[in-house]
């Protein structure tokens, strides 16, 4: 999967927290795209969401926010090491950095 396909989803019940957390990204000049609303399967509750595409957005969103989650600084570093030309850019992909098990940033 391509660089470009490297996403971060943020997910939120509150619309409007959401769209603090959109307008700090954007402070920040990371851009995102809205989702929602939609159900999550076997709840009532409508949820929300950003996503923040792309392999220099969600670098952006690193170096300018972080993550605290071990197991993403792990995939931040990942991706950071390969946009360097230090590793093949496929330890970037989904499959090995960003699984699809529902393990998203």
């Amino acid at each position: 999967m391509p660089e470009k396909d490297v996403r971060i989803y943020i997910a939120q019940a509150n619309e409007k927290v959401l769209e603090q957390i959109k307008k700090m990204l954007s402070e920040f000049e990371i851009r995102c795209g809205n989702g929602g609303p939609y159900v999550k399967k076997g709840t009532e509750t409508k949820m929300y969401g950003l996503m923040v595409h792309g392999s220099n957005q969600v670098l952006s969103f690193y170096e300018q926010i972080g993550s605290a989650h071990p197991e993403k600084v792990l995939r931040f570093e990942l991706l950071k090491t390969a946009k360097q030309g230090d590793k093949d850019s496929s330890v970037a992909s989904s499959r090995s950095v960003w699984p699809s098990e529902g393990k998203v940033l």
